[in-house]
């Protein structure tokens, strides 16, 4: 994904922003989430980089991973992300940055942690991800974050 680009939500959704009820139903659950990931990753479409075929299945039991259905090459949707190596669920990522990209000073993590439930440590660190992306840091690849 390219270098301040804000996870799974384009610039152009971000910045039409629409409803949070819109949003909602854009991604009413995890598979939509994902889905629009694998369409952000690969925009013409999958092609899987090891034997080249264009069809791709999920692993099932296995949060985020996908597989191409010829070699079985599978790889995960939220890899080079700012949601990379985190358990929290993708549609509370994406209502985590369309509260970040409406609000001209930010969202305080006690905000964040009310809005979406979870814990204060989580919301604090979504939060410093977010910010990192929207800036087009290069934190992401540092653990710190």
């Amino acid at each position: 994904m390219a270098k301040g680009h804000a996870g799974g939500l384009s610039r152009r959704e971000c910045e039409s922003r629409g409803t949070l009820m819109g949003l909602l139903e854009r991604y009413p659950d995890e598979e939509s989430c994902e889905r629009r990931l694998l369409e952000e990753r690969h925009p013409g479409g999958f092609v899987c980089p090891v034997c080249g075929n264009r069809t791709c299945s999920k692993v099932h039991g296995h949060a985020h991973k996908w597989q191409c259905t010829k070699c079985s090459h599978q790889f995960s949707v939220t890899a080079g992300t700012m949601m990379e190596g985190t358990h929290l669920e993708l549609r509370k990522w994406f209502v985590a940055i369309w509260l970040m990209s409406g609000q001209k000073a930010g969202v305080s993590a006690c905000a964040l942690q009310r809005q979406i439930g979870c814990s204060y440590k989580t919301a604090g660190r979504v939060l410093a991800r977010i910010r990192c992306a929207m800036a087009g840091s290069e934190c992401l690849q540092r653990p710190c974050c």
